[in-house]
């Protein structure tokens, strides 16, 4: 599967589509987690078309002693550890993604830490809580996440099927 899926590409507009009342198309089963304290999320399902997905998300305090920082001439952050980052305007993020592990059947899901290493400042809430959705159509399984600092937001979406990270 590749962008050039239609059906997939649909499924992204909607889900970058900047609306406010964002709500699943009809082909979707959605899914809410539960927060497990400050600092992770764990969803599982033992029904419907999740059941054989868990996922978790660990997140910890940003440590500025582990990265690496270039600054612009103005002296606001431009890259953390050499690469573009997101969740944060110009400063230092305050936290970041610790560990994301996804199952199936069991199964470790490879997941390469650089699928997520560049995003900071995740905080799911109440009114962007992080989603797990399944298509019914073709069986994907979607990981939605939101993070911010309150002026630098992103959306990242990792997508699976058949227990394989595409």
């Amino acid at each position: 599967e590749t962008l050039n899926d239609e059906h997939l590409k649909q499924v992204l507009e909607k889900h970058f589509s900047l609306e406010d009342d964002m709500t699943y198309p009809s082909y979707c089963y959605e899914y809410q987690g539960k927060a497990v304290g400050d600092s992770m999320f764990i969803f599982s399902s033992k029904e419907g078309k999740a059941k054989d997905y868990e996922v978790s998300i660990k997140t910890k305090n940003f440590d500025s002693s582990y990265h690496h920082f270039t600054y612009t001439n103005t002296h606001f952050l431009y890259l953390v550890d050499r690469k573009i980052f997101f969740g944060s305007d110009g400063y230092p993020p305050s936290q970041e993604i610790d560990s994301m592990s996804v199952l199936f059947k069991g199964n470790k899901v490879d997941l390469p830490r650089s699928e997520y290493s560049d995003l900071y400042n995740l905080y799911p809430s109440s009114y962007r809580p992080i989603q797990v959705s399944v298509d019914k159509k073709t069986g994907y399984l979607y990981v939605i996440v939101y993070g911010s600092d309150a002026a630098g937001s992103y959306t990242a979406v990792w997508i699976f099927k058949d227990g394989k990270y595409i």
